[in-house]
């Protein structure tokens, strides 16, 4: 199999189930003959130095943490981290769980120098404009921020395959763009109406 050049950044907080299936996706990837870098975000420190853009340059970047509303109902994706509070990063004690709630307002408070295309299962396509000009080259994001996890596993799946489809063992002569790859995962699964039809390509 043709070994691909393309690089792909892969991102988890540490709220259940977020690593097992960053992980289960990294394992996929990498049968895919990707380069993938593998980033756990456990502290607060962690997640602002990764989204301040300490990591390296990638096409493709795909984050998994959970979206959830504010007080008010609006949209924000939480990335649950733990704290030292007196910021005596050897103290064992002073720790506490806190969220690093982003909102497509203040993106620009966090994101610098953004790398390739950005994956998120748990925002929607209202975040689309804030992504962009945040500085991604685009997004690939479902039209609603309740898609199921199992779905956003498949999604990435199904868009990698057809994305590397040109390097498969039996030379298939098909070659399909990231809009196309999008359309084709996004097809996977016509039934769910919180599965794969709600990922959409936004440049």
């Amino acid at each position: 199999m043709k070994i691909f050049s393309t690089t792909v950044v892969i991102v988890c907080d540490g709220a259940a189930g977020n690593f097992q299936r960053a992980s289960a996706v990294r394992s996929v990837l990498e049968t895919f003959c990707l380069r993938v870098y593998f980033y756990q975000l456990l502290q607060q420190q962690n997640v602002l130095s990764f989204l301040a853009g300490d990591y390296p340059d990638c096409d493709y970047v795909i984050w998994f943490c959970y979206g959830c509303p504010d007080s008010d109902g609006n949209e924000q994706l939480n990335f649950s981290v733990v704290h030292q509070k007196d910021n005596d990063y050897g103290n064992k004690s002073g720790w506490e769980r806190v969220n690093i709630s982003l909102t497509p307002f203040n993106l620009d408070k966090y994101i610098k120098n953004p790398q390739g295309i950005l994956i998120s299962g748990a925002s929607s396509g209202n975040w689309a404009k804030a992504f962009l000009a945040a500085g991604y080259k685009a997004c690939i994001l479902p039209t609603q921020a309740d898609v199921a996890c199992n779905s956003h596993t498949l999604f990435i799946t199904g868009f990698f395959y057809y994305l590397t489809m040109h390097g498969l063992d039996y030379y298939t002569g098909k070659t399909f763009t990231p809009q196309e790859s999008v359309i084709k995962a996004a097809a996977m699964d016509q039934d769910y109406k919180c599965g794969t039809q709600l990922f959409q390509y936004y440049e």
